[in-house]
């Protein structure tokens, strides 16, 4: 007999509290793990040593404008240039990461980018156009195929987000006068 499945606010209170291995309502499964199921998600999948994943390791992180970079905070916004371009530098070597930038929706905005790797790996990316003034957005990196990345030796690491404002004000689009639209001579009867 096959145990009932836990409930799923079970399992989401269990994903959130970053438990692996609760313990089985019934005897062990057809997979044969004995008094145990496993509830992994991506951001508790545990490491090869038995340990939680941890954030990539970042060297540096720079908004670029005019020849001057300022640091960018992982804990705080950042107010930055609306024509500024970005570039964040992991400290190991990450071959399965992407840099991208997200807007207040969770949009991706158009961008350039380029990845150099070597011993350690660094991550450019250029807005196809200048930010909208006084938008709060996400420069994240994280992995290609899905939000975790991999180091070199096969370790998962959590995605960096670091938050950025455009300065200026935010543009307001006046409304339309809305009013009687002349006929042109030749639409008059």
């Amino acid at each position: 007999m096959r145990p009932s499945p836990l409930p799923v606010a079970v399992l989401v209170a269990l994903a959130c509290t970053g438990e692996v291995t609760p313990p089985s309502p019934g005897p062990p499964t057809d997979a044969g793990a004995a008094g145990s199921a496993a509830v992994e998600t991506p951001a508790t999948a545990p490491q090869a040593d038995g340990g939680s994943p941890a954030a990539i390791p970042i060297a540096s992180a720079r908004a670029l404008h005019g020849g001057v970079e300022s640091p960018l905070s992982t804990s705080e916004v950042t107010e930055v240039d609306p024509a500024s371009h970005f570039r964040v530098e992991a400290q190991s070597r990450i071959e399965d990461a992407r840099l991208a930038l997200l807007d207040e929706r969770d949009a991706l905005v158009p961008v350039q980018g380029t990845v150099e790797i070597g011993e350690t790996s660094r991550y450019t990316l250029v807005p196809d156009g200048a930010l909208r003034p006084g938008t709060i957005y996400s420069l994240r990196l994280e992995g290609t195929k899905g939000r975790m990345v991999h180091d070199s030796g096969g370790r998962a690491l959590l995605p960096v987000t670091f938050r950025l404002r455009a300065a200026g004000d935010r543009h307001t689009v006046p409304k339309r006068k809305r009013g009687r639209r002349r006929r042109l001579d030749s639409q008059q009867p």
